[in-house]
């Protein structure tokens, strides 16, 4: 036996930001393969909410999905309080959100660079505080 099969994380859930779709919605499906019980996740409008939940429906992955701004730490907040009441406490925390700017350097305005760095940077933190177990 591989260790790939003898990891499980069955009966765990899994809150892995900006998964509705790419890289996060990938991690999730190797979740669930390994036992996950329950995938959350976010994305910043509700429309990439629902094309997420669809898309985990499609997969037969049973999924929980939040608007949330992971830069904004009253929504995160709000977020993790939700997830408890109606999944459970959150075993993992993926931060996978994130965002790149395809514009050289030297064209970059501030404003788009600190966009990258809040998301990059400033939202892993803050999506952490909520999760670590108290």
């Amino acid at each position: 036996m591989n260790s790939l099969q003898a990891f499980s994380l069955e009966g765990k859930n899994a809150l892995i930001t900006g998964a509705s779709y790419g890289i996060g919605f990938n991690i999730a499906k190797a979740f669930h393969a390994a036992g996950i019980s329950n995938i959350i996740f976010n994305d910043i409008n509700q429309e990439l909410v629902d094309r997420g939940l669809a898309a985990y429906k499609e997969a037969g992955i049973n999924a929980h999905g939040y608007v949330c701004d992971v830069t904004n730490e009253a929504q995160v907040q709000q977020m993790v309080q939700k997830a408890h009441q109606e999944v459970g406490q959150i075993d993992i925390l993926v931060n996978n959100a994130g965002i790149i700017k395809r514009i050289p350097m030297h064209e970059m305005k501030r404003e788009e660079f600190q966009q990258v760095i809040d998301i990059d940077l400033v939202g892993p933190f803050i999506m952490l505080k909520p999760c670590c177990p108290r």
